[in-house]
């Protein structure tokens, strides 16, 4: 996974790369550990792997981007920045 720009400011985009095809749920957490936003990604290889994520409501900060699959649990650090 990657989180491109980081740190961003109203938007990111988040890339996925690898085999594995299906949704994906994305959760982002504060540093405090409470969870702020969840949100279902469906990868499939041919329809791309980048997706949007608004940032502009979320408060300047760092916080913990966590991606998982059935097979996969990828963890990234995110900042904001405004």
């Amino acid at each position: 996974m990657q989180i491109e720009p980081n740190p961003a400011n109203n938007e990111v985009e988040i890339k996925i790369s690898g085999d594995e095809e299906g949704p994906f749920l994305l959760n982002l957490y504060n540093l405090q550990g409470f969870k702020i936003d969840s949100k279902v990604l469906n990868y499939k290889k041919k329809d791309g792997n980048s997706f949007k994520l608004k940032t502009s409501d979320y408060p300047d900060g760092f916080y913990q981007c966590i991606l998982q699959s059935p097979a996969a649990y990828i963890s990234k650090p995110l900042m904001i920045v405004k």
